[in-house]
């Protein structure tokens, strides 16, 4: 690393992959609160102030929680106060209909409904689900003897683990991670038509029918959400 570590960009500079906590700690000394220099993002290292803006949902919005500086707010943001341009540009930003880009109430409405998928009972009653599903992916990925342990293991075994928690049937979870994997676009670096507004659209449609599905012959009653 260089001798000023501040210099670096945070969020691109690979450097910061292997060891991050000389840059934390230099930013640290260098001001609890500063704003770095490549994409004018403020970065609050201190405790105390972290948890100022964790708790102050009024003053500090979750709007860009998922993308970061990426790929930029839609229009200039000017003045101390931009509520209201938040408010109106929202829509436009990736991801904006996601959990953790939405802030209270409806952040917390929305938690709300979630909240029984992730319960400790919840989670361990799926714990067998689980183990299966890791079988599973390790069937698929141990025999070459070699591969990339994020892209062929951990990857389809998450993806696998929330479709098992969303209720979404067997025969459908292998398109289910096809899908995922192929509309999640650039990713959060990037920038224009690869970050797309929406890239996890195609769920919509899927669990609209679902939802449709249950509605014309109704199944179990946990089948959805989750089937548990």
């Amino acid at each position: 690393m260089s001798d000023d570590l501040t210099a670096m960009d945070f969020f691109r500079d690979d450097r910061l992959i292997g060891d991050p906590y000389p840059y934390f700690e230099a930013l640290r000394s260098r001001c609890p609160v500063t704003r770095e220099d490549h994409h004018g993002v403020t970065m609050v290292t201190g405790w105390d102030e972290a948890v100022a803006v964790y708790n102050d949902a009024d003053t500090f919005s979750s709007c860009i929680a998922v993308t970061g500086p990426f790929p930029g707010f839609p229009v200039p943001l000017e003045g101390d106060d931009v509520t209201e341009l938040i408010e109106k540009h929202r829509d436009e930003l990736p991801f904006s209909d996601q959990l953790p880009t939405l802030d209270p109430p409806t952040h917390t409405n929305h938690r709300a409904l979630l909240m029984r998928l992730i319960t400790p009972k919840r989670l361990k009653e799926n714990e067998d689900a689980m183990w299966r599903l890791a079988d599973e992916v390790l069937d698929t990925f141990l025999p070459p003897g070699e591969g990339e342990f994020i892209k062929g293991f951990a990857g389809p075994f998450t993806l696998l683990v929330i479709a098992d928690l969303l209720g979404v049937p067997d025969e459908d979870r292998n398109e289910f991670v096809d899908n995922i994997r192929h509309h999640a676009g650039g990713g959060v670096g990037s920038t224009g038509e690869a970050l797309a507004h929406s890239p996890l659209e195609f769920l919509y449609g899927r669990f609209a029918s679902y939802i449709e599905d249950r509605r014309r012959a109704p199944r179990d009653a946990n089948y959805f959400p989750a089937r548990r």
